[in-house]
């Protein structure tokens, strides 16, 4: 069949958006008569209905961000996770993103971008969370669940994942280009392949990959960092105290997903005395990773 031979050379190489690729699969299923095959694809490019178990792949841990005052001072985008929330719930602390294929869903590939659902049946539990932290004089704007740019990476691997290993052990088992006629005679044989394949993926926490790192403009977020300072009310002394550390540590910021003891303790410090860094200093830490000249690609 020709289209098994270019859809394995479009996964192999690279050259296929994620929409072709599970169009392309979907016709091989229904050239080969596997209802299991087309019916993947087709949740895939569709979307998975409620009543339809979601892929393990596409599970991803809630994290929300809240927007709230504290008497006269406004917080913006203060991440909290959701075991911070309900440490004993831990199944529930893990969602999924069941929505259809579409461009900007591609495009998340290359762009750290987020998705923001909105989450405002949480606020009297946010409440509570925040009260406890800073006091009662809380006031919640709103509460939107994230979903990261590496939940969107992590489905598209997964499903070319898929399909590149079923089409390998296709080969494999009937022959480079196999005659469809033929595979239509073992169909119960190949719908077990493809189990064998999907199952391997399981998870994919093999690729739930970390984002990888470029040079950018270090003089704009040397001025990104700086403001940030001042928009959180450090004092210039601090300020200046800050920019020494971080400048002394440059080189343990290698790997920015692990900025080194030092700085770590600094960003933990710095988020407990100005929680408008906000939680857990999550501001602050990719500020610096900005600082330092790096800025996040898609894998």
């Amino acid at each position: 069949m020709e289209t098994i031979t270019y859809l394995k050379k479009g996964l192999l190489y690279g050259n296929l958006d994620l929409k072709e690729s599970l169009t392309r699969f979907k016709d091989i299923g229904e050239s080969i008569e596997c209802p299991l095959l087309v019916t993947w694809a087709e949740m895939e490019l569709l979307g998975y209905p409620d009543d339809q178990n979601v892929a393990d792949y596409r599970f991803y841990p809630k994290v929300y961000n809240v927007n709230f005052k504290n008497g006269t001072e406004k917080f913006n985008d203060f991440p909290v996770p959701f075991e911070s929330l309900h440490p004993e719930n831990i199944a529930g602390r893990w969602s999924y993103y069941s929505e259809t294929v579409n461009n900007a869903f591609e495009d998340y590939r290359l762009e750290d971008g987020e998705l923001h659902i909105p989450a405002n049946d949480l606020q009297p539990t946010v409440h509570t969370f925040l009260t406890e932290l800073f006091g009662p004089d809380i006031f919640i704007i709103g509460v939107c669940e994230i979903v990261s740019s590496k939940i969107f990476r992590k489905i598209i691997l997964a499903s070319e994942e898929i399909m590149l290993n079923f089409l390998l052990s296709l080969e494999a088992q009937f022959g480079p280009s196999p005659n469809a006629e033929m595979l239509k005679l073992f169909s119960v044989d190949i719908s077990a392949l493809f189990v064998g394949t999907f199952v391997l993926t399981g998870k994919a926490d093999h690729l739930y990959l970390s984002v990888k790192y470029k040079p950018i403009d270090l003089e704009g977020c040397c001025e990104a960092l700086f403001e940030l300072f001042d928009d959180c009310d450090v004092p210039d002394n601090e300020m200046d105290e800050g920019f020494d550390l971080l400048d002394e540590e440059r080189e343990s910021a290698i790997n920015p997903e692990t900025l080194g003891p030092v700085l770590t303790e600094y960003i933990k410090k710095m988020a407990y005395l100005y929680p408008k860094f906000g939680y857990q200093g999550v501001k602050l830490k990719k500020a610096i990773v900005g600082y330092y000249g790096l800025d996040k690609i898609g894998s």
